[in-house]
């Protein structure tokens, strides 16, 4: 019995098709006609067979297939070389016993599971049909199985988010009186600078503050003197109007800070505003 397969004219006038390359139109012609196309358009094909089969070398076998599979409209399972042209049962669905019954045939042959399934999902949204398949090996049920895993999933997905959010939140909170009063004191100075600075947030202030202490390990003096310092200098207070933006520069502040303590000729802030026992880091 002669084997052969059915290309609707339409094909020709098809969206998709009209955007096509010779070379890609001659390429999903032969995906869809070639020695081992079958019923279901999932079937074992080795490159190699393709090469032969098309003319064309491995490169622009392996080009043009993955052209189509970025364009959504074949997979192809590297382990089983198997073959999926996604939108098969779309077009070529018939509710024949004796077509369903060849497609129940074929998917017993599938090695790569995914295929079966996503298979079974298009003829699930098809439910024209008046003759069910029986899918073998309880695909059914791990299409079914697939779609409450999915909602577990994304259940767990919510749940993890929501304790990351209260992590976060918690965090924001743990601050010490301390860390708010350097918030509240880096913002008095800005102030000063400034009396129309926006009221920032101070806990995230405090919590940067904490971060200070706890992360980089910085001693609860040192962060007030710091700030009191980066106020008092005429550069560094348009630039430091955040404690963020004070953790962040903390290093460089230190290195400039102690270099000023060294060379007083090199203050370009008024030693009123800090005195020398102040502006020293050590301990």
């Amino acid at each position: 019995m002669s084997k052969y397969r059915q290309v609707q004219v339409s094909f020709w006038q098809d969206a998709f098709v009209l955007e096509l390359t010779p070379e890609e139109k001659y390429f999903y012609i032969y995906l869809m006609t070639n020695s081992k196309a079958n019923q279901i358009g999932i079937y074992e094909l080795h490159k190699k067979i393709m090469e032969i089969e098309t003319g064309y070398n491995r490169e622009t076998i392996e080009k043009l297939l993955q052209r189509f599979i970025e364009y959504g409209k074949v997979d192809y399972s590297k382990s089983t070389k198997e073959l999926f042209l996604k939108n098969w049962a779309k077009y070529n669905w018939n509710n024949s016993p004796l077509v369903v019954k060849r497609v129940e045939e074929e998917l017993e042959k599938v090695k790569e599971i995914p295929f079966v399934i996503e298979y079974a999902r298009t003829v699930e949204a098809l439910k024209s049909d008046t003759v069910s398949i029986q899918y073998p090996n309880s695909i059914e049920g791990l299409y079914k199985q697939e779609i409450r895993d999915k909602e577990k999933d994304k259940e767990k997905d919510k749940e993890k988010d929501k304790e990351k959010e209260k992590k976060k939140k918690t965090s924001l909170h743990n601050f010490s009186s301390f860390d708010l009063s350097m918030a509240k004191l880096l913002y008095q100075k800005i102030l000063e600078h400034n009396p129309n600075a926006k009221q920032p947030d101070l806990q995230k202030w405090a919590n940067a503050c904490r971060l200070m202490r706890e992360k980089d390990n910085r001693p609860e003096k040192h962060i007030q003197r710091m700030i009191e310092w980066t106020q008092a200098n005429s550069f560094w207070h348009t630039n430091i109007l955040s404690m963020d933006k004070l953790r962040t520069k903390y290093d460089q502040l230190e290195t400039q800070a102690r270099a000023d303590k060294k060379n007083t000729s090199s203050f370009i802030f008024t030693p009123a505003a800090v005195s020398e026992a102040e502006l020293s880091l050590e301990d």
